[in-house]
């Protein structure tokens, strides 16, 4: 008897296990989803940089355009007027007429 009783529990402990891990990666990857998606304004600028650098200014423009978004997002109007000033420049270099 005690032995049914026994293996009865260690099976709900086993499934118990099994939830919390499987909650517990479902956080891990929500969590880490979130961190890929959200750059900060320094990486931002450094890809616009890069871009510069490379000659490339439709590539520098989409990184322009990612800073204007968060910093319109986030309230950083020190962010936003000068990504929206460096705009300005690179579209003159895209097309100079």
């Amino acid at each position: 008897m005690m032995d049914r009783r026994s293996k009865r529990l260690s099976g709900i402990g086993g499934r118990i296990v099994a939830i919390v891990a499987i909650v517990l990666s479902f956080q891990f990857l929500f969590f880490n989803s979130q961190l890929g998606f959200a750059q900060s304004f320094s990486s931002l600028w450094k890809q616009v940089k890069t871009a510069e650098e490379k000659d490339q200014p439709k590539s520098a423009l989409e990184a322009i355009h990612k800073i204007e978004r968060k910093a319109e997002k986030e309230g950083s109007y020190g962010n936003l007027l000068a990504a929206m000033l460096k705009e300005l420049m690179l579209q003159n270099e895209v097309s100079p007429d």
